[in-house]
Parts: C-alpha cells; structure tokens; sequence
C-alpha cells in the first residue's frame, strides 16, 4: 500500500469496521501536541516536544501527527472510529491534552461512537445505586456525565445499558446494588429514558397519551427524535415563493372537491384557476367528460398558468382533522398547512403538466 492513503475510500460493499481510540494512543498526541505549545501551568506544559523531534522518522512528515488517523495531517485517514465514555474524563470544563486526539478532531473528516462505558457498572467501577429510580446522586452524576459527553464530543452514543451479568459479578453487584436480571433490565430502560428526555442538554417530551375518564381507553403514541427524521428525511430547499392566492377552504368546499372526484374517478389530476376573482376547479377533458366548481369564492390574487395538481395527495391532506390554509402560485407550486393544535403539518406540491 501507497502512503499517504485514504482508508475511508476503500470501505465499499462491507461492514464498517470500528477501530477503539486508545487511551495510549491518544496520549502521545496530546502530549506531543501541547509539548509544542507555550506554557501553561494548569497542564504544565515545558515548550519542548514529548517527543525528540529527532527522533521521529523522515517519512513521517507531520511527525506524530502523521500517526493520528482522525487528522486531515495522517499518513494514513480514516474516518469511522469508537471511543468509550469508560476510557475517557466526563469532565468538560477540564482541559485535557491527553484527550485531544478526539476533543479537537476536525469533525467534517472523522466520526466517532461512543461507548456509553456501560461494562464499568457491570465489573463495579462505577459505584453508585443504578436500579431505576432509586435517586442515588453518585449515579446520577455518571449518568448525565455520559450523556453530556456524547453530546459534545461524539456523532453517534450507544445507550447505557446495566450489562445482564451483573448479579452473577459479586463486585459489580456489590458496586451496583443490582440483584437480578429484572433490576439491569429495568435499570437500563431508566438510563435509555434520561437520555431520550435530556439530549443536547434540554428536556425533550418523548411521547404523549391518550386515556378516557374511566381509565379503560388507552392510547400511546412515542415521538421520534428529531435527529432521525433530520437524517431520513432530505429538507427542501426553496427559493421564497410568491402566493399568489391564500385562503382556509370551508367543509363545504372540501365536500364538494370530494363530490367531483367521485363523479371523474378516473381524473389523476385536476386543474386550478381564477375566474371572476372565484378560483375555480377544473377536472376531465372536453372531448370525453369534463367538470368544474367553485372551490373559493372572491380569492385575492390570481391563478391564470392553468397549473395541474395531484387529486389523490390534495384529498388526502384536505382530509386531515384541523384548521387548513391553501396556498397556490403561478409559480407551479402550491402549499396546504393543517394546524391539528398539536402540531402544524406543511405539504408542499409541485405542479404537474396536464
């Protein structure tokens, strides 16, 4: 293999391979890194290199820096790698060289999972009182420091799970004060709920539930993380549209859309203009079956391209319980907002050609 050498490219039609940061490893960076820099009491630094830069073989043209696969600098790149929250100081506030290969990576060229460092409860490093809710303030504190510390320096945190051997480790169970496979199970799900509840340092509903007055109707619904709809979903990027009309249908106008579809089942589209300051539907063809409506009546504005709209996905939305605003442009783009009171949803719909 050629050197310098991008590994990443080379990832194709395989798993993603994971390589653990070594705490070892990361400290010959850092103190390489911080032995170059001026003094500084707190890390104590001697403005000399840790190591001899005499040292340091020629091929290695940014000295041990080339050796830091994460850097734009490394001989070799590679950009996925893992970290564990076990292995690292939750303190942010601390300056800490020996952590610098990943506090101050460049993030546009590496990615980093975090280990939420969940085997130190199980061997008993992490002492404190983790069944779920006992309000121990020891484990509290390690579990929001976990928390906190993906949120700043990782891309990706794995949950902080209580391993299921516990009560079969006398130290961790001891350490722990887990005592069964249902106390790690259900101590799991309180560390899962925490992080989904307190992400990015803010408190985050996570779901919400329906019961009637009697109690024996229930219903609940759990939200999905933002993040994850951000990542599914690619956003729209639109140059600011002008409105040409902008109005909130009435039940009666959504039953009478209705009425034409049914009567032009056969009509994929339809056909919205203005006439007469009314904005008219129009569906079919004159040389089989056609028919029109007024869908708005005295419509501020115009829509005179003759633009053709979707029948099925505009009946759809129209259907949607809550209070609806209709939007249309020459521009061949038209937008239905439906506020249900809980949420406002917006449909945007591209125009098509008849």
């Amino acid at each position: 293999m050629n050197l310098p050498t991008n590994l990443t490219e080379l990832q194709s039609d395989y798993a993603v391979f994971l390589p653990a940061l070594s705490t070892f490893y990361a400290l010959f960076v850092g103190r390489q890194r911080r032995g170059l820099l001026p003094y500084d009491e707190n890390l104590k630094a001697s403005g000399t290199p840790y190591i001899d830069l005499a040292r340091i073989p020629q091929g290695l043209p940014h000295g041990v820096e080339s050796l830091n696969w994460l850097a734009p600098e490394g001989l070799w790149k590679y950009k996925w790698s893992l970290h564990s929250a076990g292995h690292a100081s939750l303190d942010l506030e601390k300056d800490l060289y020996r952590e610098d290969q990943y506090r101050d990576r460049d993030r546009e060229t590496s990615w980093l999972l975090g280990d939420s460092g969940g085997f130190q409860i199980g061997k008993g490093k992490w002492e404190g009182d983790w069944r779920a809710g006992s309000g121990c303030e020891r484990a509290q504190k390690k579990r929001d420091g976990v928390l906190r510390w993906m949120d700043k320096f990782m891309d990706y945190g794995m949950i902080l799970d209580i391993p299921a051997w516990v009560d079969r480790s006398p130290e961790g169970s001891a350490a722990s004060k887990i005592s069964s496979y249902q106390e790690a199970a259900d101590g799991t799900k309180f560390n899962n709920e925490y992080f989904i509840k307190n992400r990015n340092g803010e408190s985050v509903p996570v779901g919400i539930a329906f019961e009637n007055a009697g109690g024996d109707f229930k219903n609940d619904y759990r939200f999905m993380a933002s993040e994850i709809i951000n990542e599914k979903l690619k956003t729209v990027k639109m140059r600011e549209v002008n409105w040409g009309i902008q109005f909130q249908p009435t039940v009666a106008s959504i039953q009478r859309f209705k009425f034409m579809i049914s009567a032009n089942s056969e009509e994929t589209t339809f056909i919205a203009k203005t006439e007469d300051k009314n904005l008219k539907f129009y569906f079919g063809d004159h040389s089989t079956h056609a028919g029109n409506f007024v869908f708005q009546h005295d419509v501020a504005g115009e829509a005179t391209r003759g633009w053709a709209w979707p029948v099925e996905q505009v009946s759809k939305i129209l259907s949607l319980g809550g209070d609806t605003t209709f939007k249309v442009s020459d521009d061949g783009v038209a937008e239905i907002v439906v506020d249900s009171g809980l949420a406002e949803y917006r449909y945007l719909l591209p125009a098509q050609s008849k």
